[in-house]
């Protein structure tokens, strides 16, 4: 093996699995280190981190949800994490691919990790061409659920939603 632990030769690459031979070569690799760290760090931090997890540390008791949050993360996030990533690396395969390779048994995880992946990708989409709607829509004058423009009510259930008739009672 070469200094940083990768296989120096191309036999060493060629990986045998039940199903046939599978060449990792063809598959994409990261040009460096730098770039495989920022694309996990991406992976890891997402929108949620910035909006959702400062309103659960207040909903649920501001700095005592820290403790029962760390103890998790430790305990379950890190370690899943680090699994995904060493079993990724390892085998350099995709979920559907990789959990039979592990155990035929295991099949269904990776079809119901790519399931999953897919729903989440769906709301998290939709939250985040919310978040940037908002944000454009924030740059005009005036604001469209400002007070002038028959406020956040007209703005949400009529212009945005659609779910009334338009009144110029904003209450």
């Amino acid at each position: 093996k070469g200094a940083k632990g990768g296989a120096t030769d191309s036999m060493a690459n060629t990986v045998q699995i039940s199903n046939g031979d599978y060449n990792p070569e063809q598959r994409g690799r990261w040009s460096n280190e730098v770039e495989f760290t920022i694309a996990c760090v991406g992976y890891a931090v997402g929108l949620g981190n910035f909006w959702r997890f400062p309103y659960l540390c207040y909903k649920f008791g501001g700095g005592a949800f820290l403790v029962p949050y760390t103890i998790v993360l430790f305990l379950i996030g890190v370690p899943l994490f680090l699994l995904e990533l060493g079993i990724g690396q390892k085998f350099q395969r995709g979920p559907s691919e990789l959990w039979p390779t592990v155990h035929e048994a295991l099949r269904g995880l990776g079809i119901a990790s790519v399931l999953a992946t897919f729903i989440v990708a769906l709301y998290y989409n939709v939250i985040v061409a919310w978040a940037l709607w908002f944000l454009f829509n924030s740059f005009r004058s005036p604001l469209p659920w400002s007070a002038e423009m028959g406020g956040a009510r007209q703005f949400w259930e009529v212009d945005t939603l659609n779910c009334r008739p338009a009144t110029h009672d904003a209450t």
